[in-house]
């Protein structure tokens, strides 16, 4: 749980510096001779089903949560909303009501999980969906929002 010596952020280190994915460690008891494997598990999104929606549309919003090992304790916060995935290995479908003028600023994705020794990861993750039907003074804040 603790990682005293930074062997998560040293291993983070050396995948970027070798553009090679972190896939976690080795830990050998010396006293007893256990080994224990401790997989970094990485999460990414695929599949949005929605491109495009209109202001004032009720939609259901679906995507793939995928992860390359098992994740404990998983949430996902979706523009603000809060919903636990709890452990799953692989891919989660995942499915959400929203209302298009939600998706005004895009799809904003945030996964917290851990591993199997409670180490916590956060990733998060930005999608543009196209709102069309705005109203004129959403047009309007919007642009005065771009000539800042």
């Amino acid at each position: 749980k603790d990682d005293t010596f930074g062997y998560v952020a040293q291993g983070f280190l050396y995948s970027w510096a070798y553009e090679k994915p972190f896939g976690g460690w080795i830990a050998v008891n010396k006293a007893t001779g256990e080994i224990n494997i401790i997989e970094v598990p990485d999460v990414f999104v695929s599949g949005i089903s929605h491109e495009e929606v209109k202001y004032n549309e009720e939609i259901k919003l679906g995507f793939t949560l995928n992860s390359n090992f098992k994740t404990y304790n998983t949430t996902i916060i979706i523009n603000k909303n809060h919903y636990d995935l709890k452990d799953f290995d692989g891919s989660k479908e995942v499915k959400i009501k929203l209302i298009g003028k939600n998706l005004v600023n895009g799809l904003n994705i945030k996964a917290i999980y851990f591993d199997k020794v409670e180490n916590k990861y956060e990733k998060e993750f930005s999608f543009n969906i196209k709102v069309t039907e705005l109203p004129w003074y959403i047009k309007f804040i919007k642009l005065i929002n771009f000539s800042n």
